[in-house]
């Protein structure tokens, strides 16, 4: 007998999603738990079950990668889908193109959340390694370890532990983690393996990387590999890979980092070979969240017009401007003052390049009572366009603070907050706003180019030295170097006009 994907105490609940009919003709329905939000046209149990199966994947990241990021800085959005065709209704091109695979899940990023679709009514037999949801939770198991780093990871050890966390089963009482792919072992067998010692040097500039054929046989051995360190042998270098990982968190250069961590990387090459003729792969188990109770989880029902507002915000993301403009269409007949459509609209016209008609949007979505942080950000950062006043510049930074009270996690609306502060001539207040976007993300140079300067302009140099070299230090692009050099260089300019500089350089 076929056993569903998540709970068997849900069992009973997702069969009875069988029945035919369109999306748009369903009722759908809203759970909502402590990090997520469900919408389905199925029962509010499948709602429940969903966000209930979701929770504890990301408390399973949270369990075998302690150091990932807690919180996101955008809202997850997850369609509990009843059946293919409420699927293709929302990612028509996977149905268009001759030869597509037809997704039982997606991942998307919007500029205001994450979009996770899932077919509600798949179904996984016992003896299949693949979990159908894999490509949703592999993205946003990356989403979650890549997130707020201050330096990035080596690509192989990132996706490698993607497709470990992304394969994972939920269980009544635990998590597996690390099940075998079956492409990726196929792939594996196909051609020669990279070299551990040419594998960890790998990076996004590299063919393996970048192109889309090699690609898949990169993703293979990453996967195998990390699987390897973790569970490989009992465990056995779970503990140098924890030290591998301490030093690349420090700043330690991943060649370096690897070869203090397993010195003798012909010696892990032969047992990491040994493993692979095995053919038999470990598995983790991580226990359930028992504190994630789905029937506590918050429900209420979607109102047409909402759900057609929350669908074409996908088909939006996704560049299906006609058919978002239809589902628009329709949530406006149903109720003309939702805010979440003028969100919507505003989006779309940003994205055809329409700012004039975008601010509009996004001012009318506000005026109806806009919850959506990305709408007051992204008002306030249009409004700045060109030579604004001073009014101009204090109504942006109230819509830039509504942006931040919405969204805490949201570092750019922090920047922009900062940034019109500097303009209002508010240094201090600026300099406060700054250091919240660097605890965020500590890899952004902006941030930290902005934070030294905007110390410069309450005279505390030697701070703004720190900053500028630490955002030259993270900077990964020309213009970011340059940006933070510039700000060195206008310092030592400075230490050479003080009266006192003697032969100090803040070079």
């Amino acid at each position: 007998m076929k056993k569903l994907l998540w709970s068997s105490a849900w069992v009973s609940v997702v069969l009875a999603l069988a029945t035919p009919g369109a999306a748009a003709d369903r009722a759908w329905i809203e759970a909502k738990s402590p990090h997520f939000t469900v919408v389905s046209d199925g029962s509010e149990r499948t709602a429940r079950a969903i966000a209930w199966q979701l929770e504890q994947v990301r408390a399973a990241v949270r369990t075998l990668c302690p150091w990932a990021h807690a919180d996101l800085n955008r809202p997850v959005l997850v369609f509990g889908l009843k059946d293919e065709d409420d699927m293709k209704a929302l990612a028509p091109q996977y149905w268009e193109q001759k030869g597509a695979a037809h997704p039982s899940s997606l991942a998307i990023t919007s500029t205001d959340r994450y979009d996770i679709l899932l077919r509600a009514d798949v179904e996984m037999p016992n003896d299949q390694n693949t979990n159908p949801y894999l490509q949703a939770y592999w993205s946003y198991s990356t989403i979650l370890i890549t997130t707020g780093l201050k330096r990035d990871l080596p690509l192989w050890y990132t996706r490698g532990l993607a497709n470990v966390l992304g394969n994972a089963v939920v269980r009544d009482s635990y998590v597996e983690v690390g099940r075998p792919i079956p492409g990726d072992v196929r792939l594996m067998g196909t051609q020669s393996r990279i070299k551990l010692r040419d594998l960890i040097t790998i990076d996004r500039n590299s063919p393996w990387s970048s192109q889309q054929d090699k690609l898949p046989f990169f993703d293979a051995e990453s996967w195998a590999f990390v699987d390897f360190l973790l569970f490989g042998n009992a465990g056995k270098h779970r503990s140098q890979m924890d030290q591998l990982l301490a030093s690349l968190l420090n700043g330690t250069p991943a060649p370096a980092a690897v070869t203090a961590a397993f010195p003798d990387l012909e010696a892990l090459e032969q047992e990491f070979v040994l493993y692979l003729s095995r053919g038999r792969f470990e598995t983790g188990r991580l226990n359930v969240d028992l504190s994630v109770k789905p029937e506590g989880f918050v429900v209420r029902p979607v109102s047409s017009a909402e759900s057609n507002a929350m669908r074409a915000g996908v088909l939006a993301t996704m560049g299906r401007t006609s058919e978002a403009e239809a589902l628009l269409q329709e949530s406006r007949k149903g109720d003309g003052a939702l805010a979440a459509g003028y969100d919507v609209e505003g989006g779309l016209l940003d994205r055809q390049r329409k700012p004039d008609e975008a601010i509009i949007a996004y001012a009318k979505a506000i005026e109806l009572g806009s919850t959506n942080f990305y709408t007051h950000y992204r008002w306030a950062q249009l409004t700045l366009a060109g030579n604004p006043s001073t009014e101009s510049l204090a109504r942006a930074q109230q819509s830039a603070d509504r942006a931040v009270a919405l969204n805490s996690a949201f570092a750019p609306a922090l920047g922009l907050s900062a940034t019109i502060k500097m303009q209002l001539r508010r240094p201090g207040d600026a300099v406060v706003t700054l250091q919240r976007a660097i605890a965020l993300e500590p890899a952004q140079t902006q941030y930290r180019v902005s934070l030294a300067r905007a110390l410069m302009a309450l005279g505390a140099n030697d701070q703004a030295l720190v900053q500028a070299r630490e955002g030259l230090a993270v900077a990964t692009s020309d213009q970011e170097r340059a940006a933070a050099q510039q700000v060195i260089d206008a310092l030592a300019a400075a230490a050479a006009r003080a009266p006192d500089a003697g032969n100090a350089s803040p070079r």
